[in-house]
């Protein structure tokens, strides 16, 4: 999944096809931080291109993840293979 959004770069060319790249859920503030790439479109950004913009948004009132759901997903990584609950 990604959104089609035209917003001008410095580069003087829209970016137009954006990806969600990385996220971070917040536990203290109960937000989540994510940072989209845009890129000039879905062909550059499968091609390997570099994204013309980098921008992030904060998500207040996170209620998306929860604590639980994520330590169950760490236990299936074989470091914590066999981890108890605490």
């Amino acid at each position: 999944m990604a959104f089609i959004k035209n917003i001008n770069s410095n580069f003087g060319i829209d970016a137009v096809y954006w990806k969600i790249a990385e996220l971070n859920a917040n536990f203290t503030d109960e937000s989540i931080n994510v940072v989209l790439f845009g890129f000039s479109s879905k062909e550059a950004r499968f091609a390997g291109s570099e994204p013309l913009i980098k921008t992030g948004v904060k998500i207040p009132n996170n209620n998306y993840f929860d604590r639980t759901s994520l330590y169950n997903l760490i236990k299936n990584f074989p470091e914590f293979d066999g981890a108890q609950d605490a």
